[in-house]
């Protein structure tokens, strides 16, 4: 996929949330059984689905600079 430029800030931000995403719910897994790292977790899992949303909003963002 070739990235403009001037774009290649929001989606190196949506790889890097998705990547982190990804880490969390992999680790989350390797830890179902342990209810207390499970309960930790999810504080992270909250914190990485923001930084998700909040890319993809950035990137969205600057979509609609380019249209207006």
């Amino acid at each position: 996929v070739v990235v403009p430029l001037d774009a290649a800030f929001h989606h190196a931000a949506v790889l890097n949330a998705l990547n982190e995403f990804a880490a969390i719910i992999d680790t989350m897994a390797d830890h179902a059984d342990d209810a207390f790292a499970s309960a930790a977790l999810l504080s992270t899992y909250t914190n990485a689905e923001g930084d998700v949303l909040a890319s993809f909003s950035a990137l969205a963002a600057y979509e609609k600079s380019k249209k207006s």
